[in-house]
């Protein structure tokens, strides 16, 4: 049974055991055997993924009128991630990171059309490109999904969570 205080009334005594209200990092908890959870760090390095991809080097100041013109479908689009970055050799360029799709470094996987249009715009270089999503990249449920045993729901709303305790009978003592 749950009790919950009334302000102005005093507060009915609780048969409930007692619960620790100590904040867990839930970095820190994963399933053990038999369900049960054990505190084991988490090794946030198995969730790094290393993508090999290809990135045009362009002037800074034709960044825009790139990305517009690639935005169809050979820029690359993951949600939380820029497309553009800062060139690490200068100043004066930016990267522009092409999508998984563009797989030669001549560009041939995108219509002659793009490509034409590219030239005109600017010199262009392709440079290789390497993104690292890290732990921090992914989501929660992503995170969930892959630490808990197969067969294991991954709670996914508070409705979720709630339908599993609508047995619990809470009174209110006026």
């Amino acid at each position: 049974m749950f009790a919950f205080s009334v302000p102005g009334r005093p507060r009915p005594h609780s048969t409930a055991p007692a619960v620790s209200h100590r904040r867990l990092n839930p970095r820190n908890l994963l399933l053990g055997e038999g369900g049960r959870t054990t505190m084991e760090e988490l090794d946030e390095s198995k969730f790094e993924q290393r993508l090999q991809l290809w990135a045009l080097r362009i002037p800074r100041e034709h960044a825009s009128a790139v990305t517009r013109l690639l935005r169809s479908s050979y820029l690359l689009d993951k949600p939380r991630v820029k497309p553009v970055v800062e060139d690490p050799e200068s100043g004066k360029n930016r990267l522009v990171v092409l999508s998984e799709r563009v797989q030669k470094p001549d560009l041939s996987d995108m219509p002659e059309q793009v490509y034409d249009s590219l030239k005109q715009l600017c010199n262009v270089d392709v440079v290789p490109y390497t993104l690292t999503l890290g732990y921090s990249y992914w989501s929660a449920d992503y995170i969930l999904r892959q630490i808990l045993p197969d067969g294991v729901q991954v709670p996914s709303s508070f409705e979720t969570i709630v339908k599993y305790t609508r047995h619990c009978n809470v009174f209110f003592k006026f």
